[in-house]
């Protein structure tokens, strides 16, 4: 494949649409050719008349045996263009192009000065600008939920939660941008002057939904941002209690080392890893024995 786009570039053509389904294996072995044609022959695939035109559904291809596949073809030069010049026109057809979108907002002359939100980073509450001069990070803050060990105390990669929620305050009034979108953004803060804020968001994909919350009050502004969400439900009562972090554990003994011991320090808390901690109905069965319950912490991996 280096090969094919070295010559296309020594040709000045640029391809616009590498992707896998562009990459033609070349076949050594045609006899799957004959086989292919005889199964289609005696039973032949189901096809409807559509528009004027015929739509066949499709039919399997055997692999080749014993290795009967050549090498990969670049092919599918239709939306390839001459690399000569400057290009300002669509690289793919709209059908085929990834749709990323970005917003910018600026928040200017009515003293915001800061903004906020956009949780969770390991950084101040006051978000430090990522472009512009002199930024604090080099990198736009991420929204993508990851779990993040040992993460660095103050940086703008993402960490367990991604809420698209950004507001400035000032003395008078508040407002919030609720960003709601289902992929992964990033987000660059700027500020121009002493009394203005730019925003920027770039996401990879999806479908948009932007909603201005005007406050004007930072009450005001949580009780509109609950309105679009919903509120959440009361946690149980039996998991009100002390949540120590689930990497302290490492067995099945440590679960039951720390049940002994909340008799001794009245605490309330227990977790197990299901790969490290076998026999997970026996050791909840010890817990409730105490009289006490078993809380999940939930991770998808």
């Amino acid at each position: 494949m280096l090969q094919a786009l070295d010559y296309a570039r020594e040709c000045r053509v640029i391809h616009t649409d590498l992707q896998a389904a562009n990459i033609a294996l070349g076949i050594r072995d045609k006899s799957i050719f004959d086989i292919f044609k005889e199964h289609e022959m005696e039973y032949p695939v189901p096809r409807k008349e559509e528009g004027g035109r015929t739509v066949y559904a499709s039919r399997t291809l055997e692999f080749p045996e014993g290795g009967g596949i050549d090498l990969p073809v670049l092919c599918d030069f239709g939306s390839s263009v001459w690399g000569e010049g400057l290009h300002t026109e669509d690289v793919q057809p709209d059908v085929y192009r990834l749709e990323s979108l970005s917003v910018d907002i600026s928040i200017s002359n009515h003293g915001f000065v800061y903004s906020y939100g956009i949780p969770q980073h390991a950084t101040r509450l006051a978000l430090p600008s990522t472009t512009g001069e002199n930024p604090t990070f080099t990198d736009p803050y991420r929204l993508y939920n990851a779990d993040v060990f040992e993460y660095l105390a103050s940086s703008p990669v993402s960490l367990y939660g991604s809420i698209p929620l950004m507001h400035a305050h000032s003395e008078d009034s508040t407002v919030a941008v609720f960003y709601v979108v289902g992929s992964e953004t990033w987000i660059d803060v700027s500020h121009s002057s002493e009394k203005s804020t730019q925003i920027h968001w770039v996401s990879e994909s999806g479908i948009l939904d932007l909603f201005i919350l005007p406050g004007p009050t930072p009450d005001e502004i949580f009780a509109q941002y609950a309105r679009l969400t919903g509120t959440p439900v009361l946690p149980s009562q039996f998991s009100l209690g002390y949540h120590p972090c689930r990497w302290s554990y490492i067995s099945s003994d440590d679960v039951r080392t720390v049940n002994k011991r909340f008799d001794e320090e009245d605490h309330k808390y227990f977790i197990w890893n299901d790969k490290t901690f076998p026999g997970p109905v026996e050791m909840v069965n010890d817990v409730a024995g105490s009289g006490r319950k078993v809380r999940i912490s939930p991770a998808i991996w």
